[in-house]
């Protein structure tokens, strides 16, 4: 699927996307092209945009977001609950709720975790280098999600 600001205006983008893409990309291009660019330049609010822009089917886009939660939130019983989901055996409410629970409290986690080595590593050339391979990492694991998608 190509992307242009054409397309962008015509799915309702906002004016800040837009005019990044305006500066960022000459006409138009390809949407896993878009996404690494995305990606590679911090937009992820975007990224989550475009996906819900390119991948119609609802159950599919679902799907594809537990997968990347899974890149991030490492906490058991939202493991086992995802697991469960992605493998068919278990996509109830009560399952959804407790994970939901779950995960929230990985992410206060997570961000907690984040800012306090963040701190640490400030002005490091070592926190520096740590972060451009934690990118170039996760960058990858996004991409190998995205592969088993066929985006």
């Amino acid at each position: 699927m190509k992307i242009s600001a054409e397309w962008l205006r015509k799915n309702n983008a906002c004016e800040p996307g837009v005019d990044w893409f305006n500066e960022n990309i000459t006409n138009e291009i390809d949407a896993r092209e878009l996404i690494d660019k995305l990606l590679e330049n911090q937009r992820h609010n975007w990224f989550g945009w475009l996906l819900s822009k390119i991948i119609t089917d609802t159950r599919t886009l679902v799907d594809l977001s537990i997968d990347l939660s899974l890149l991030v939130y490492k906490e058991p019983k939202y493991i086992e609950w995802a697991s469960n989901w992605l493998n068919k055996k278990d996509k109830s409410e009560a399952a959804a709720g407790a994970a939901a629970g779950a995960a929230a409290g990985a992410a206060w986690a997570a961000a907690g975790a984040a800012a306090g080595t963040a701190r640490a590593a400030a002005g490091a050339a070592a926190g520096a280098a740590a972060g451009a391979a934690a990118g170039a990492a996760a960058g990858a694991a996004i991409n190998a999600v995205l592969d088993k998608y066929g985006l």
